[in-house]
């Protein structure tokens, strides 16, 4: 890359960073503070954070299920040592308060600062190793504008908060390193992005049938189970964990959507959608850029369930990408995305958008849902039904293209 297309680049990244900051400190989810009040345990030498809830449910100030692989617990654990360090003694003391003040801090712009530093740093390496991948100096500076100031990533990771860009920034590397040959490397990292949340799984074998011999794909298959096993071994025979990963929502709702083909049978469109990738992938398994792969599967999952928010970051780089190579989507992308927003702010919970607004003005709390503001002069599931159709109709669409773009070697 040449100077002057470094200096372009920066013009974008500074702001943007700015931007992410600015998002980090200002918004708060629950599910942020509930996170590291879990995690927080293993600064206190606890391995199996699931058996030791399930034991002492009735003596912790909150009770919830660690409902996460055990990667998770691992990774956020460690890093909660280091918030600790930095922000002190009335961070733990905030962590632990699941009282009238449990949503509200002095500091909290502080603690929601450091606690989603790391998310940035991954945001960041997504839009490098997309830019690899693209191979295109001429459309690298719309490939960064598309990812840095996109309305998605914004809400989905500093908003909301959540840990799916870990796993966005693993699938993204092992499509990097799948398309320069390193395949036991990409199932490592797709294993260990499972043990972090479970749907990098689906990607793998996509991974491993690029095997050119029996060798390579030995060493693949080994690697990507070590990788999702290897941070599951401390409570692997934990009934505990057993329990909530089988209680998983990914396994629960990628089964939920079918075609109904007797009273007491249906064909979950999802599987469906697997297998019939899986076929087409065999049929170009030569070709060693898995997007339309990665794209589809991940895709998947939010045209075809009762998705939660932050899933969209699982397919959204693979988006990213496949808008840069092919301007004509770009109504269709819009279409995708009014599709998402309206689905999501018509989830009955207000922490979808008026909620978020809480560590600003504490009044945000008492706001209602859009869901209950629309229960007043309509049906909100209906008005969620349609903007759910606009997402899975143009997120097929995407798809379909995807795989046009993508089928020559």
């Amino acid at each position: 890359m040449t100077k002057p297309e470094i200096n372009k680049l920066a013009a974008i990244i500074i702001p943007a960073i700015v931007l992410r900051l600015i998002f980090s400190a200002l918004f708060f989810h629950p599910d942020i503070k509930k996170f590291h009040y879990q995690v927080q345990f293993l600064k206190n030498g606890v391995i199996n954070v699931y058996e030791y809830i399930a034991a002492n449910k009735n003596l912790l100030p909150n009770s919830d299920t660690f409902n996460y692989p055990a990667g998770n617990y691992f990774l956020l654990g460690s890093w909660n040592m280091v918030s600790q360090i930095v922000l002190g003694s009335e961070f733990s003391q905030w962590q632990n308060d699941w009282g009238q003040e449990a949503y509200s801090h002095p500091r909290m712009f502080e603690f929601m600062l450091i606690l989603k530093f790391p998310y940035l740093i991954l945001d960041l390496l997504i839009l490098a190793l997309l830019i690899k991948i693209n191979k295109s100096p001429i459309t690298n500076h719309r490939l960064a504008i598309l990812w840095l100031f996109n309305p998605i990533s914004l809400y989905a990771i500093y908003m909301l908060g959540q840990i799916d860009v870990i796993c966005a920034a693993l699938t993204v590397s092992s499509l990097f390193l799948t398309t320069k040959g390193r395949l036991g490397w990409a199932a490592l990292l797709l294993g260990l992005g499972a043990a972090i949340k479970t749907y990098p799984l689906l990607l793998l074998p996509f991974v491993i049938i690029r095997s050119s011999n029996f060798k390579q794909w030995l060493n693949s298959s080994v690697l990507g189970l070590f990788g999702f096993i290897l941070p599951l071994l401390p409570v692997i025979t934990s009934s505990a964990f057993r329990s909530t990963m089988t209680q998983s929502n990914l396994t629960q709702y990628i089964f939920y959507a079918g075609i109904p083909v007797s009273v007491t049978q249906s064909i979950p469109i999802y599987v469906v959608v697997w297998v019939i990738a899986f076929w087409l992938s065999l049929n170009r398994r030569q070709n060693p850029n898995l997007l339309p792969e990665f794209l589809t599967l991940t895709l998947s999952v939010t045209l075809f369930s009762h998705f939660h928010a932050q899933w969209i970051i699982w397919s959204l780089p693979f988006l990213i990408l496949l808008l840069v190579k092919n301007n004509k989507l770009w109504p269709v992308m819009l279409a995708l995305m009014v599709g998402y927003f309206g689905t999501v702010f018509l989830i009955p919970d207000s922490f979808v958008l008026f909620g978020l607004f809480s560590s600003i003005n504490p009044q945000a709390l008492i706001f209602p849902s859009i869901y209950e503001m629309v229960k007043t002069v309509s049906d909100p599931d209906f008005i969620q039904s349609i903007f759910h159709t606009v997402l899975a109709a143009s997120g097929i669409w995407v798809i379909i293209n995807a795989w046009k773009d993508y089928e020559q070697v």
